[in-house]
């Protein structure tokens, strides 16, 4: 997503949003931009939209106030969208630098509702990564000697999605409750089963999906938790100086990842429900109302560092600074610590032996 740009009104250059500041700032003369969110900006920012309702008007292709037409291009490298401003030809990719010099598509696109400003510059990612880096355990000795330096980090502004549901589910199943009887002296344990069925209800709040394919998901999710009682309404300003991507996956398949959170947790209810030291669930029909979404903005540092020939990407989250990503691991310190645990074993079952016998 290409932003705009800012200039400043006191030597002309272009203002970069600095997390330090909380606000566009001049890198040349200093002048900090006045920005003011009131407590009014900060419930439209977490407002919800029909989901229903928008797939039926997006379905019968109706523009609406949220929706905005941008040229997209797509990344050949890394497959990565981004959007392009009028009268643009190439864009850099955010996240592999690859100059994307090819036609562009014009999609009808959701605007941000609500954007998580960068609050860890980049200097503190570096140091945050680097108190990672020394953290991690069985890497190799010298990871946390030689590598002190990373590729300079990215700040890009990533999309997601937020869903909220409530929940109804019938279930049937069955519950198993273990009781112990003699068998030859010992004593062994019997499940007894019996029919189970009921109802449970869950309310969903802020259930999150990225919506992006140029960040590792694997990483990305666990960046969490992000505190979007910060989230403030999208405004250019806060991205300036930064990149965003457009969302790739669209809302109705970011809803079906939502659900799929949501049916683990359902699951969970459902056991407990039926109770018992084991549960087997047999049928399980959920009905969904009152759905809501916002699309929104994160904020993500992301870079890369070498070892041994090899690049290792990371992430950093840019509101917390928690850090995720690529490391190498030690086999010579995971094939000790197994050689440890299996000899501690075997010594435990020989002293077990010569107790018996004594």
């Amino acid at each position: 997503m290409v932003t705009k740009q800012f200039d400043c009104p006191s030597c002309a250059a272009q203002l970069h949003y600095d997390p330090s500041q909380g606000a566009p700032t001049c890198p040349y003369c200093g002048f900090v931009a006045t920005m003011e969110t009131t407590v009014e900006d900060k419930q439209k920012a977490v407002e919800e939209l029909d989901l229903y309702a928008y797939l039926e008007k997006a379905d019968a292709g109706e523009a609406t106030s949220e929706t905005q037409e941008s040229l997209v291009v797509k990344c050949e490298a890394c497959y990565a969208e981004s959007t392009l401003i009028e009268g643009q030809l190439t864009a850099e990719c955010p996240f592999c630098g690859t100059q994307i010099v090819t036609q562009s598509q014009s999609k009808r696109m959701l605007r941000p509702r609500a954007v998580l400003p960068f609050t860890v510059t980049d200097k503190k990612g570096h140091d945050l990564w680097q108190d990672w880096i020394k953290s991690l355990w069985f890497a190799p000795n010298k990871l946390k000697e030689t590598v002190k330096y990373a590729d300079k980090l990215q700040g890009i502004y990533i999309p997601y999605w937020t869903f909220d549901a409530k929940t109804d589910t019938k279930y049937s199943g069955e519950r198993g409750d273990i009781s112990y009887v003699k068998i030859n002296g010992k004593k062994v344990p019997k499940i007894k089963w019996s029919n189970a069925s009921g109802e449970v209800w869950l309310e969903f709040d802020d259930v999150i999906v990225i919506a992006s394919h140029g960040v590792p998901h694997k990483y990305a999710e666990r960046l969490v938790p992000w505190k979007l009682e910060e989230l403030v309404p999208y405004d250019d300003h806060y991205l300036s100086g930064f990149k965003a991507e457009a969302y790739q996956v669209d809302l109705r398949a970011g809803f079906a990842k939502g659900q799929e959170f949501m049916e683990a947790t359902i699951d969970k209810m459902v056991r407990k429900d039926i109770g018992g030291e084991q549960q087997r669930i047999h049928n399980k029909h959920t009905e969904y109302s009152d759905v809501t979404f916002k699309h929104i903005l994160l904020p993500i540092w992301i870079s890369a560092y070498r070892f041994n020939d090899k690049v290792y990407q990371f992430l950093v989250n840019g509101q917390t600074g928690r850090v995720q990503g690529e490391r190498p691991w030690s086999w010579v310190k995971i094939s000790l610590l197994v050689l440890t645990i299996a000899a501690i074993a075997a010594a435990a079952v020989l002293i077990g032996r010569y107790s018996r016998y004594r």
